[in-house]
């Protein structure tokens, strides 16, 4: 599967599953994040510590999270 830089992608084999992935230059503060979203779950994959990219982070799911109730896992795979 390619993946579509700063974009909703679909991942094959799902129904209702999307990836939206922020690739950048790993650094030691910053890495690559990705959001995944399946039905009303979010998860979101190395937020990173960066402002800029947290910023970006927090506008794609701005538009996710109006639902107070709706699920979302973070996972911080590593630490910068």
């Amino acid at each position: 599967m390619q993946l579509h830089n700063e974009v909703w992608n679909k991942i094959p084999g799902t129904t209702d599953s999307w990836v939206f992935p922020l690739i950048r230059k790993p650094s030691i503060t910053g890495s690559n994040t990705f959001i995944i979203r399946s039905g009303r779950n979010l998860l979101v994959i190395d937020p990173g510590a960066i402002s800029d990219q947290m910023d970006r982070t927090l506008q794609i799911l701005s538009g996710e999270i109006e639902d107070p109730d709706r699920p979302i896992l973070i996972i911080a795979g590593h630490i910068h």
